[in-house]
């Protein structure tokens, strides 16, 4: 009798044990966070559009505390894999859409084969793709491919001018697709190569049985422009001897400590006998006339940093055989290479690099080539000697970002699409232009309320603008130009003391591409 209640006060203290050790063990709960993840992070998917990394499925910690690497850790939901007391932490990917994981190094390299950060917990591609096939070529001095067809996405790969790729698909947000997957947008792929002449080598050392001299800093003068840095010109003060028999002219990039950045208006203008200049990096201004008249110049290597060739900039430089100039440019005013040799010479329409600047006379029909990304000022308006060209049809790609101003002067066009790529119509932008029909896309986001209308001259003919988007955008356009769409043409009497300004009617259509350009 005792045994059995001995046996029997030993099986109660047992069970007790028992149930308070269950107590206070936390049952499996896959669905909370652990600071210490046991398993492997899943596979990353990709998809046909994009390459860029999904999220995990699973839940995301919520804790930034860690655990002792030899505690138990929660199981996830997708694996039956434990851990032992020495595997090391393993971070579950994040979603966040900015960042990028330390381990991950930023994908610059053509060999790069790590994928980059997600950038949209939306899976559905952010663009549509059309077949194409063929190849192109990188008209730009260097460009790298991206993981995906969106600006600002990762790099993979990068190309220098004229390298050869081949296309597969083109996006509807302008990005080819080359056949490793990889996009280049359509600015920067030509059908064919850019060919950039190349200046002759020159030197430095005088010439002309001694009589040729070479100037340099020394005997140049510079003002000090608002932003700190240097306009250079030539000054008789700084330099007594005159200009004749200067044959060589070296620019620096810096003078006192502070950069040069800009040619000053008429500073070399009528050097005869000038051969060779040398134009530093840092020069983003070329001013107007600069070297106008310069007409023993034969070559000029134009540098990458340069941003505006102004009016008449090399005009008249009569042996101007051979320029390089850089994809940087953004502006070229009209008549800055008027009668020079390489532009007389071509004949049709007039490039310079992947730019249009002027076109042969009695031109009447014009295609601009795939890959051109300007058209300078008074390209298609007449040449020197005011004799205009009686342009009736042109046909602009999609690549093209800057329309100088007054590029149409007084030509007769019967129907003209903006490009896409346009944002800003600019002052005199169709003066004196007898046109039909303007497409204007919905990308432009500033009309000048001069670019029709100059105070002298202005649309002489305008039946209708076709605007791809909706009113209410074009109404946007307007208060952002502060412009209220009307155009009026003016024309000065014979006396020049009055001007008769007649106002121009034209329809306005939405959500419309115009006629088709035949």
């Amino acid at each position: 009798m005792r045994k059995t209640l001995i046996s029997a006060l030993v099986l109660i203290a047992l069970t007790v044990q028992l149930t308070g050790c269950n107590d206070n063990t936390p049952a499996e709960q896959p669905n909370e966070s652990s600071s210490v993840v046991s398993d492997v992070s899943e596979p990353q998917n990709s998809s046909t559009f994009s390459t860029e990394a999904s999220s995990s499925n699973k839940p995301q910690s919520s804790t930034a505390s860690t655990t002792s690497s030899t505690s138990e850790t929660s199981k996830p939901q997708s694996s039956t894999t434990t851990t032992t007391s020495n595997a090391p932490e393993v971070s579950e990917p994040q979603s966040s859409t900015a960042s990028t994981t330390s381990s991950e190094p930023e994908t610059s390299s053509s060999e790069s084969n790590s994928q980059p950060e997600e950038t949209s917990k939306d899976d559905t591609p952010q663009w549509t793709e059309t077949a194409v096939s063929g190849e192109r070529y990188v008209n730009t001095d260097y460009i790298s491919s991206r993981v995906n067809a969106i600006q600002g996405s990762n790099t993979v790969k990068q190309y220098r001018l004229n390298d050869k790729v081949t296309v597969v698909a083109k996006t509807d947000t302008n990005y080819y697709k080359l056949e490793d997957g990889t996009f280049i947008h359509s600015d920067y792929l030509s059908e064919s190569k850019v060919t950039v002449q190349q200046p002759q080598t020159t030197t430095s050392s005088s010439t002309n049985n001694g009589q040729g001299e070479t100037i340099g800093a020394e005997k140049l003068s510079f003002v000090e422009l608002d932003d700190g840095t240097l306009s250079v010109n030539f000054d008789d003060s700084v330099y007594k001897n005159g200009y004749k028999e200067i044959e060589n002219i070296i620019i620096p990039a810096e003078y006192n400590g502070k950069k040069v950045t800009q040619i000053a208006e008429k500073a070399f203008a009528g050097f005869r006998n000038l051969k060779s200049v040398t134009i530093p990096e840092g020069i983003t201004i070329i001013g107007k006339t600069a070297f106008n008249g310069c007409e023993s110049l034969e070559s000029i290597n134009l540098p990458r940093s340069l941003k505006t060739i102004g009016f008449r900039a090399f005009s008249m430089c009569k042996n101007l055989k051979s320029v390089t100039i850089y994809n940087g440019v953004e502006m070229i005013e009209k008549g800055a290479f008027d009668s020079t040799a390489f532009l007389s010479n071509q004949k049709g329409i007039r490039y310079l690099g992947n730019w249009v600047i002027g076109c042969e006379e009695g031109t009447t029909i014009a295609e601009i080539k795939n890959g051109t990304i300007g058209i300078a000022g008074g390209a298609f308006s007449g040449d020197e000697w005011g004799v205009y060209h009686n342009l009736e049809y042109v046909s602009i790609p999609d690549s093209v970002k800057y329309i100088n101003s007054m590029s149409f002067n007084s030509c007769t066009i019967e129907n003209l699409k903006i490009p896409n790529c346009l944002t800003t119509l600019e002052y005199g932008f169709f003066d004196s232009c007898s046109i039909c029909n303007l497409t204007i896309p919905k990308t432009v986001t500033y009309i000048d309320p001069q670019a029709m209308s100059t105070p002298l001259g202005g649309v002489r003919k305008l039946d209708n603008i076709y605007f791809t988007g909706t009113e209410e955008e074009w109404n946007q356009l307007l208060q952002n130009s502060g412009w209220d769409g009307t155009i009026v043409h003016s024309q000065a009497r014979f006396d020049l003391h009055t001007t008769i300004k007649t106002p121009i009617y034209y329809e306005l259509h939405f959500n419309s591409e115009g006629p088709a350009i035949p």
